[in-house]
């Protein structure tokens, strides 16, 4: 089973040429997919949490997106 780290670091990888802060493609389907379940203040908490562990995520693997 693959992880979604391992999916993640496979998909910034994929990009040519990547800058130290170019989007990765799945991490941007992560982030609007969170932001699209926002209907009312307590799912906007909701989803800024779940924001802020994408970006530990993205900073434990080292990657700026």
């Amino acid at each position: 089973m693959i992880e979604l780290h391992d999916l993640i670091i496979q998909d910034a990888a994929s990009v040519e040429d990547r800058q130290e802060t170019d989007s990765i493609p799945i991490v941007d389907d992560i982030r609007y997919h969170i932001a699209l379940a926002v209907q009312d203040y307590s799912a906007m908490s909701e989803a800024h949490d779940k924001l802020v562990l994408v970006d530990d995520l993205l900073e434990k693997l080292g990657l700026d997106a």
